[in-house]
């Protein structure tokens, strides 16, 4: 498209947990798998009205476990901090929202968090796997941790050691609904950028191209019956992540789709068709300034542009051709969804600009 305008196995015991509700949200043919970026995933969403009188504090520290494995299903964080720590030889599955989580002195564990609206720090622990969601991540005094990670920041870590990071690649049921509460955009995902403040500085850290899923580190969640998920449903829902799997931050795409504001649903629909060639994604409101810029090489764009100012834009780098993803896109959604620059010159300027000249990290 040019510029157009738009319209409108273990022995382990396991914690006593209620039974949660995963079966509201189970896919069906009538009800087919949600992800993050849809159309109506980005409806907003009405406040929880949470009954804190209802909450017990010892369900948020959990401290001095040893072969335990730990459920909290949805509705059993409710957007709440939790502390743990001391912990050995653990599994804990944290699959709601949360708004901070602190672990502390936690040896030869594995963690899967759901999605977190603010900072995970992982502190004075070894031996550690993890499958993480959330807006910031922070290690200090850790030694040997493998992270499948989505960070709304880049990661952070301190004094720590041998730590290697991933794109996040699970999924579970609910969990495209709760990356949309904890307010985290699936486009942003910077587990590719990591500071290290370590003060001896070396080699404390590496990336992994692999897509490690729950069932590599953990137990399936459908071994566990309180979480009532079928082995079928676990298997299918496995084949998809709510997180496009985009690459090591040195590669820089040729060339780039720009989904329009409020084409949530149609970079959903377009987004499989790409998936193997995505290299990195974005999603972010321009000011005009930066509008300017990004149609800097472009022609007769005024009115994309005035379309763009609308409102956050999702921008899918590749290396594919204009020609090919034109193509793809068009046999999919509306060619006045989504922008493809013109020519190769054109492309290249707005790749650069999206994913290497414009930072949104932190």
């Amino acid at each position: 498209m040019g510029c157009l305008q738009t319209k409108d196995s273990s022995s382990k015991s396991t914690e006593k947990t209620t039974t949660p509700d995963f079966t509201a949200n189970k896919n069906s043919s009538s009800a087919p798998l949600q992800y993050v970026w849809s159309h109506e995933a980005q409806k907003e969403k009405t406040p929880k009205e949470i009954d804190f009188s209802k909450l017990k504090a010892e369900d948020f520290l959990l401290s001095g476990f040893q072969d335990r494995v730990v459920l909290r299903t949805s509705g059993q964080i409710l957007g709440q901090a939790m502390n743990i720590d001391k912990c050995k030889n653990c599994d804990f599955y944290l699959l709601d929202n949360s708004s901070q989580i602190f672990i502390d002195s936690c040896d030869d564990c594995r963690f899967f968090i759901g999605p977190c609206s603010g900072s995970i720090f992982i502190r004075t622990s070894k031996n550690v796997k993890m499958i993480v969601a959330c807006q910031q991540f922070r290690t200090r005094d850790c030694h040997n941790l493998e992270v499948s990670i989505f960070s709304g920041t880049r990661p952070v870590i301190e004094s720590s050691s041998n730590v290697t990071f991933s794109c996040f690649a699970s999924n579970y049921i609910g969990l495209a609904k709760q990356f949309h509460e904890s307010g985290l955009s699936v486009y942003n995902n910077h587990w590719n950028v990591v500071h290290d403040f370590t003060p001896q500085g070396g080699e404390n850290y590496r990336f992994s191209t692999s897509r490690s899923k729950i069932t590599d580190w953990m137990k399936p969640l459908s071994s566990m019956p309180e979480t009532g998920i079928s082995k079928d449903e676990e298997t299918e829902n496995e084949k998809s992540c709510p997180i496009p799997p985009t690459k090591l931050k040195e590669n820089v795409p040729s060339n780039v789709i720009i989904f329009l504001p409020g084409r949530y649903n149609d970079a959903e629909q377009f987004l499989p068709k790409v998936v193997s060639e995505v290299i990195h994604t974005k999603e972010h409101k321009f000011s005009k300034p930066e509008i300017d810029l990004i149609f800097d090489k472009s022609e007769n764009c005024s009115s994309t542009k005035q379309e763009i100012a609308k409102g956050p834009i999702i921008a899918i780098g590749t290396n594919l051709s204009s020609s090919e993803l034109r193509t793809r896109a068009s046999q999919i959604v509306s060619p006045e969804t989504f922008y493809i620059p013109e020519n190769e010159a054109e492309a290249k300027y707005m790749a650069n600009y999206f994913f290497n000249v414009h930072r949104i990290e932190v």
